[in-house]
């Protein structure tokens, strides 16, 4: 199956401390997964790294084939990121918002919410 995310030896370093080691991991396209560790094991920062929002001190990572470092605005382009905590605009309509945080997944999610389910996976 192809590979939809890539992360190759990504390291991170906030001055002295190593927020990531090494770390790699491949995930195939049309699969659920799930970054489970400890508090302080660097999810977040994995996070931030692909979604461009800070660049690995080393390492390659690739969100279908567009490496993060220099391809940021594609990989852009194709994710959507709804954090942990609600930082929605409320100016802004629930589905402007949706369309802000997902996407590719938009119509999954308006039409879920109206109970005619459709994948995203299209």
């Amino acid at each position: 199956m192809p590979t939809s995310v890539i992360l190759h030896n990504v390291t991170k370093l906030f001055g002295r401390l190593r927020a990531v080691d090494a770390f790699s991991l491949e995930v195939s396209r049309r699969t659920i997964f799930g970054l489970l560790s400890p508090n302080g094991a660097g999810k977040t920062t994995l996070v931030n790294i692909l979604t461009t929002l800070i660049r690995p001190t080393s390492g390659e990572v690739f969100v279908e084939s567009h490496s993060t470092l220099t391809q940021a605005q594609a990989v852009r382009a194709i994710i959507g990121v709804v954090p942990q905590l609600n930082n929605l605009d409320r100016y802004l309509t629930a589905r402007v918002n949706l369309v802000l945080c997902t996407p590719g997944c938009t119509v999954w999610l308006l039409r879920y919410t109206t109970g005619a389910l459709m994948s995203c996976w299209i």
